[in-house]
């Protein structure tokens, strides 16, 4: 069994963590899009924005702060629209130094977003100071120009700089360099990537719906290591489109450069998300009242109900919705439960009294399992009703959450006739 079989295996054996982060990049001529999942055993993803400066750019980067350094950068974009994001390869090599470089104090991407503006800037970078998460993973750079590359060692401890030449880049958890040798990938064939692949070359024009279905069917659903956030990086409009867990129904749309103009800042990124899911109307739903009683759900106090007769949502209606009181269902079961327990503990029979502690303890045990994961769910309704829409009409609808913090999440765009 030659050396590339063996390392393969130990791939294989490795990935069995259940890290599945994807990367893609698109160029359709009109559209530049880049999409990422990122799969951790941490749900705490932070989000740094570092504002420019006389000689250095600005950017923004998801990441970890508790890694024993200022900020472990996991992925990102800068205000030049150079995007980045790495991808596990399996192998764990901490000491590696690639061959004709010298060291580098400090993170190597980082310095990137602070330094490049395309993706030759990006690559010369690399090719003169030594990476040592090189190791263990490989990177895709893109840029604002339609140009990419994925970053990947080779033998040797030499690196290989694989240029994008079509329409398309992607980089999963395999080197890349196995794509050029049939007999090699059938030992890493990856369905994640075999989607992403047919489903870009399958249309002949990139949008973000596009990328957000390829990433909801790449998202890792599991509790070892789940989708902990995904995103859409959009090169023209310079927007970053965030989804908290693997929820599409509720997205954080940021403009780069004004979010970079709040200063040197640290978000934590689930706090920035309302748990928003639009319940009524449904899509494309028939209307014959003469009013429109809409309902969603979602944990902020403030909303925006936006109606429009154009998806664009020009000159929408909006109208304001501030929570009155708090919906019952939103204390969830736990608390119900818990009344049922102490109802049957008033009965003072030994045996009950054995069976609901034991109930309890299985209760509140299940309830810090489930913290393991982010909550996406939110049993708080919130209703509005709208009178005097016009009739024989289509409308658009959706939901912003008012944050606190300012970052203000919508929901999915849906449509309702009135007849």
């Amino acid at each position: 069994m030659n050396k590339s079989i063996i390392c393969i295996l130990l791939y294989g054996l490795l990935s069995l963590d259940g890290h599945s982060c994807s990367i893609f990049y698109a160029n359709d001529g009109k559209s530049i899009l880049a999409g990422n999942s990122e799969d951790w055993n941490d749900i705490n993803t932070m989000i740094k924005f570092k504002p420019p400066t006389a000689d250095k750019y600005g950017y923004f980067v998801f990441g970890l702060k508790d890694w024993g350094i200022d900020f472990c950068s996991w992925g990102g974009v800068n205000d030049q629209g150079v995007f980045y994001d790495w991808a596990d390869i399996g192998t764990r090599d901490e000491d590696f130094h690639a061959k004709g470089t010298i060291g580098y104090n400090g993170i190597l991407a980082d310095k990137m977003q602070a330094e490049c503006a395309t993706v030759d800037e990006a690559i010369a970078l690399f090719k003169k100071y030594n990476c040592p998460g090189l190791g263990g993973a490989h990177i895709l750079i893109g840029d604002r120009f339609g140009n990419s590359v994925v970053i990947e060692k080779t033998e040797n401890d030499s690196l290989l700089f694989i240029k994008n030449t079509g329409k398309y880049q992607i980089a999963t958890n395999f080197l890349n360099n196995y794509l050029n040798d049939p007999e090699l990938y059938r030992w890493v064939q990856c369905p994640r990537y075999e989607l992403i692949e047919y489903e870009l070359t399958s249309n002949d024009t990139i949008s973000i719906p596009l990328f957000e279905n390829i990433l909801k069917h790449v998202g890792n659903h599991n509790r070892i290591n789940p989708s902990v956030y995904s995103n859409i990086y959009d090169f023209v409009s310079g927007k970053m489109y965030i989804y908290n867990y693997f929820n599409f129904e509720e997205v954080l749309i940021l403009d780069i450069d004004q979010a970079l103009k709040r200063g040197y800042q640290f978000y934590k990124l689930p706090e920035l998300f309302s748990n928003l899911r639009t319940l009524l109307p449904t899509n494309n739903e028939k209307i014959t009242s003469e009013s429109v009683e809409f309902k969603w759900v979602g944990d902020a106090d403030t909303y925006e109900l936006w109606i429009s007769t154009n998806a664009d949502f020009n000159n929408p209606q909006i109208f304001d919705y501030t929570q009155s009181e708090i919906n019952m269902a939103g204390f969830g079961f736990f608390p119900f439960a818990l009344l049922l327990i102490l109802a049957i503990l008033a009965l003072n029979k030994r045996r009950s009294i054995i069976i609901c502690a034991f109930s309890l303890i299985s209760l509140l045990g299940c309830e810090k399992y489930m913290t393991d994961l982010p909550s996406t769910l939110s049993n708080n309704e919130h209703f509005k009703k709208i009178e005097n829409l016009m009739p024989n009409t289509t409308y658009y609808w959706k939901v912003v959450a008012v944050n606190p913090q300012e970052f203000n999440t919508e929901s999915n765009v849906k449509c309702f006739i009135m007849q």
